[in-house]
């Protein structure tokens, strides 16, 4: 029995060392602020208030460990952690609500792409989570190839796994964030030399739609969605959407007037897919979108809908899912074409669909 303890004590020991303090207003990190950062002495430590993004982007950084701790400045605010970063737009993130104690989306993992947040498209990666929203907690998280493990506290069990992280597995800068505005304390890091590889990605299921072509973004104030544009006009991208079959627009797109949550102005894209049907016949078409949508089947307007953020009730999120809503396609001989005008406001824009 001793020696199993002196064992773990051994264990913990070189975990610890194997960690890095990097002082709360060490002079690398580089800062994008919201409003002036400070550095004071706040519920008996020295600790920084951030309202924005503290990058370390001198460490390369794959695999391994951060850990900060953070309290809240504000009845209302967001605190966590960006990891793999490529650049100021487009990086891996996971954070606190701070506000949500005690509820299921207190903790949220959310990729970033083109300066746009996602998390309203991944509702199966937030998680339920108790800490004290009046002192100090201890966010940490572990990353291994496409995997992040989150604990809030305690250590011993992660309140979130994602298993299939949504940017490409490699190198990227790190950091701490908040939005809104939060204090931290005591960063650190350990960088792991034991890479894990990428998990492959599962199969797509029969009849999700895997590519979708795209065009660029337009304000939505300047486009008529409810009039069928001319397709041979519009310059298209090809995008693949992910196994589950959600296609996150951000990741493709990027918007005229990004990263200012509920202030940003509504942007619109055509999303298009077209399929070869042998003969006429009655297809079930599965989709959803965020945040609104118009959609045309063979030129012809068939539905509209809404599912933005708090559309239908402050409590309302616009989650989203594969089989959320189903129209049957008359199909023609020869090609179709499904054409949607899929616009967003903020924090997730996607299109999902299956054929059957």
């Amino acid at each position: 029995m001793r020696s199993l303890v002196f064992s773990l004590t051994i264990a913990v020991i070189s975990m610890a060392q194997a960690q890095q303090l990097i002082p709360i207003d060490d002079p690398r990190f580089e800062y994008f602020e919201r409003e002036p950062r400070r550095v004071e002495t706040f519920k008996g430590r020295k600790a920084i208030y951030l309202n924005g993004r503290a990058s370390l982007k001198d460490i390369p950084f794959q695999d391994g460990i951060l850990q900060v701790d953070f309290t809240a400045a504000k009845p209302r605010a967001f605190a966590g952690f960006v990891f793999r970063a490529q650049d100021e737009e487009n990086y891996e993130a996971v954070y606190v609500r701070l506000h949500k104690s005690r509820m299921p989306d207190a903790i949220q993992y959310n990729p970033e792409y083109n300066g746009e947040s996602n998390w309203q498209l991944y509702g199966e990666h937030q998680s339920f989570a108790t800490f004290d929203q009046n002192d100090w907690n201890t966010l940490r998280i572990e990353i291994r190839g496409s995997e992040l493990k989150v604990y809030l506290n305690d250590f011993s069990k992660p309140l979130l796994t994602v298993e299939n992280l949504r940017h490409k597995v490699g190198q990227g800068f790190i950091g701490f964030y908040s939005f809104l505005g939060a204090y931290f304390s005591n960063f650190r890091y350990e960088a792991f030399t034991d890479l894990t590889t990428a998990k492959p990605l599962s199969a797509y299921e029969k009849g999700v739609i895997q590519n979708w072509q795209l065009s660029e973004s337009e304000l939505l104030a300047e486009v008529d969605t409810e009039a069928y544009p001319n397709v041979e006009e519009i310059k298209w991208k090809s995008a693949t959407s992910e196994p589950s079959g959600l296609l996150p627009i951000n990741k493709y797109v990027r918007k005229i007037k990004a990263g200012n949550f509920e202030q940003n102005e509504h942007e619109v894209v055509w999303a298009r897919y077209t399929f070869n049907a042998e003969q006429p016949e009655t297809r079930k078409f599965y989709f959803d979108y965020s945040d609104n949508i118009e959609l045309f089947f063979n030129g012809h307007l068939i539905f509209s809908g809404k599912n933005a953020f708090r559309y239908k009730g402050l409590t309302f999120r616009g989650d989203i899912k594969l089989e959320g809503n189903m129209l049957y396609l008359n199909t023609r001989e020869g090609e179709n074409e499904i054409l949607c005008a899929v616009s967003d406001k903020a924090n997730g824009w996607a299109i999902l669909g299956k054929i059957q």
